[in-house]
């Protein structure tokens, strides 16, 4: 447990610390230091950390792996599905570039309403939180972020279980390396990690904004969870798991393309940024005080 700690240590040669992650954000997502990270800019950010641990430093690989003696520093692959759509053939693509299959941490960022949670969005959500391959979801209230569990009932009237992890007390690993005198932790570091009590409270409370993880360690793992996902998404009336506010979720083997028109000039649409540069828009844009995005 001291290991993957180690992962996350106040320092810039640690794959995961904050330093390293404003760093990503910032080169990468055009995020400054200081501003605001919604779920997507989180999830782009730890992405952007993931890749650089195997490809753009070869000695930060090779701390991570030292310290950790975990597959998440070097062999897991941490797949951000934007937009609600899960592309299966670009995660099998991803995560066999070598012909073997590498874990797979499936980051999936949503927005399920505007300025606040969609009712109707609670069932397939509850749903998607029960299954074997869920690690957690990200998200909370205005202005406060938690680390979400697990959920107890279905529909409108679940509950989601968290821990609030923001107690402040002494950095862990600030002797200026992540290899330094302080690791491997004691067992009263470790214990400080970790929140004294679980809260619940009702999905339909939650901020709009989200994050749902899921842990796939094998090839046939993600293909049962691409079909238990599928069945979780179908509403009772059969529709698509919104009820009336859309597909919560989109998983599907190719990405839609656009058709061409050669005879017909294209209708003007107003801009959506997708992707990195969503995660970057909901960074400069100032929360209201009821439809404010959870803290990454």
């Amino acid at each position: 447990e001291g290991a993957v700690l180690a992962l996350f240590a106040d320092s810039f040669s640690a794959p995961f610390s904050l330093q390293r992650l404003t760093a990503e954000g910032e080169s990468g997502l055009g995020i400054a230091v200081g501003e605001w990270y919604g779920p997507a800019g989180i999830c782009a950010a730890l992405a952007r950390a993931s890749a650089a641990v195997r490809a753009r430093s070869p000695k930060l690989a090779a701390a991570a792996i030292a310290l950790s003696r975990v597959p998440v520093a070097s062999e897991v692959v941490l797949h951000v599905a934007m937009d609600g759509v899960v592309i299966t053939t670009e995660v099998e693509a991803a995560c066999a570039s070598d012909g073997e299959w590498r874990p797979l941490l499936l980051l999936l960022p949503l927005r399920l309403g505007l300025s606040s949670f969609h009712p109707p969005y609670a069932r397939p959500l509850s749903r998607l939180l029960k299954l074997r391959y869920c690690a957690g979801m990200l998200g909370g209230r205005p202005r406060r972020s938690f680390f979400f569990a697990g959920v107890h009932g279905e529909g409108e009237t679940a509950s989601a279980f968290y821990y609030d992890p923001h107690t402040a007390q002494p950095a862990l690993g600030t002797d200026g390396g992540v290899a330094g005198a302080r690791w491997p932790l004691s067992a009263a570091d470790v214990a400080s990690c970790h929140c004294a009590g679980l809260r619940k409270m009702r999905l339909t409370e939650l901020d709009p904004s989200l994050a749902l993880a899921f842990l796939c360690p094998t090839r046939a793992d993600f293909a049962k969870w691409a079909v238990d996902a599928r069945a979780a998404l179908q509403h009772d009336d059969g529709g698509g798991g919104g009820g009336g506010g859309g597909a919560l979720l989109d998983i599907r083997p190719l990405p839609i393309r656009p058709h061409s028109r050669p005879h017909r000039k294209p209708h003007r649409r107003p801009h959506r940024p997708s992707g990195e540069a969503r995660a970057a828009d909901e960074a400069r844009t100032p929360p209201s005080p009821r439809g404010a995005e959870a803290d990454g």
